[in-house]
């Protein structure tokens, strides 16, 4: 009996090893999605009224910036041998733009509509960041950073999470918009790796309408080339202490950094424009372009230079995922969870034979 139990066992610790191993290989880069946990006893309508009367003018003003990341540990040799080479095959996926419903005039001469500043609730601590509308099948959808919805010092999602499209100087000038979902990629809330720090962040439409049809959309790009004019805007402290949008314009480049598959910029901005947008043939025309990364980290070894993520085949299914999820039907559940079922169910079994082998 002795025999047969040791067989098992063994085969189990064996069987669990392999698991884990896909799911090392397999989950690292899944899309993790959070919705809003809402109390019961509340409507959607009554939870945005909630979460909009919650975000007071003092609050706004009380919010502290998010500190963006200092990430110095990264390799200061350029031209590392051990770059991380990419797959020349991915092919260019470009969605457009859309233009609001009705005509409406940016009310900020020279700045978008579409970008604004995020506000959230980080355990007991007002926050804000920057984000942007862009083109989704479900017209709610914003990108932002990783770090604007899930904490690198709480290692947990945000709560009260709200957009402000063009928020300028405490106004409103398109309402207020409330979170209903949180898309984060494994890799950023498993081990915070900075390749990863982009999320998308779905809405709940204000009066039945979805955020896209009153602000507009701006296109987004993915597997485009590492050299390009962007401009990246933004709520930075260092530019009227984060109550007006400002932004950067410059050649992105690839820095060639061991392990890293983003990009730079040359910016002067620092915290609170942490997710704001680097778009691509951006026209003040239009005020429009392509949005093909985000404000991420900077590093005291290179002043001045703004570091983002590369919007590759990873963000591209991470948006591909999103931009379906209407709030309205349940959709399957991401492959990471399924897989953390089976590791515990075999975590059981494990326990239970090592039990009986002890026994």
């Amino acid at each position: 009996m002795h025999s047969v139990r040791i067989v098992i066992f063994f085969w189990l610790s064996g069987a669990l090893k392999n698991i884990n191993k896909v799911s090392s290989e397999n989950n690292d880069s899944l899309p993790v999605k959070i919705n809003i946990q809402k109390p019961a006893n509340l409507s959607d309508e009554d939870y945005v009224k909630q979460t909009t009367d919650f975000w007071t003018d003092e609050r706004l003003n009380a919010a502290i910036p998010v500190p963006i990341i200092e990430k110095n540990p990264l390799p200061t040799v350029e031209n590392s041998t051990d770059t991380i080479t990419f797959n020349k095959n991915e092919r260019p996926t470009l969605v457009q733009g859309t233009l609001p419903a009705s005509s409406i005039m940016s009310r900020r001469a020279g700045y978008p509509n579409t970008v604004g500043k995020v506000y959230f609730v980080d355990r007991s601590s007002l926050y804000s960041c920057s984000a942007s509308v862009v083109t989704a099948d479900n017209k709610d959808l914003i990108f932002t950073a990783g770090h604007c919805i899930y904490s690198t010092t709480n290692y947990a999602f945000v709560t009260n999470f709200i957009f402000i499209p063009q928020y300028h100087n405490n106004t409103r000038p398109y309402g207020t918009w409330v979170a209903r979902s949180l898309y984060a990629i494994s890799s950023w809330t498993s081990y915070l790796d900075l390749n990863y720090d982009v999320a998308i962040v779905l809405l709940y439409t204000s009066s039945g309408q979805h955020i896209q049809d009153i602000v507009g959309s701006q296109a987004v790009g993915f597997n485009y080339g590492h050299s390009a004019t962007v401009y990246s805007f933004g709520y930075p402290i260092n530019y009227a202490n984060t109550e007006i949008m400002t932004y950067c314009t410059n050649t992105k480049y690839f820095p060639s950094y061991s392990n890293y598959t983003g990009d730079a910029v040359s910016c002067t901005m620092n915290q609170g424009c942490s997710g704001g947008p680097w778009f691509q043939s951006f026209t003040f025309s239009s005020l429009s372009g392509i949005q093909t990364s985000v404000n991420s980290f900077i590093r005291t070894a290179t002043p001045n230079v703004m570091y983002g993520p590369y919007f590759g085949s990873t963000v591209l299914s991470l948006y591909n995922r999103a931009k379906v999820d209407s709030g309205t039907t349940s959709s399957a559940a991401p492959h990471y969870i399924f897989s953390g079922i089976y590791l515990l169910l075999f975590g059981l079994l494990q326990k239970f034979f090592q039990s009986l082998y002890l026994n």
